[in-house]
């Protein structure tokens, strides 16, 4: 399998992740992460970190996108963020913690 990535869609990778992890502070159900960090969730700084593909073994032509961001208070990092989708952009799942 080839692939041809631009800049495009790995610009669209890291804003979709950068939504999801907004979506994911904001969640009313997830008011408890706050009580992890020291500093408001919002203040947090977010870095594009990595992406990933990753295929399936058991099926053929499939694979999915992991997209990393770093989550920084200003002069270290405090955690991260991933987000996982399918090859048809589909949510798969999704990872939050802080260090």
């Amino acid at each position: 399998m080839i692939f041809d990535i631009n800049k495009q869609e790995l610009s669209r990778l890291y804003n979709k992740t950068r939504e999801m992890y907004s979506n994911c502070i904001q969640n009313k159900d997830n008011s408890f992460l706050q009580e992890e960090i020291l500093i408001p969730l919002e203040q947090i700084e977010l870095k594009n970190s990595s992406i990933k593909v990753c295929f399936s073994q058991d099926i053929d032509n499939r694979y999915s996108w992991e997209t990393s961001i770093t989550l920084w208070d200003g002069s270290s990092i405090i955690g991260k963020y991933i987000y996982i989708e399918d090859d048809q952009r589909n949510f798969l799942d999704e990872f939050l913690g802080f260090f």
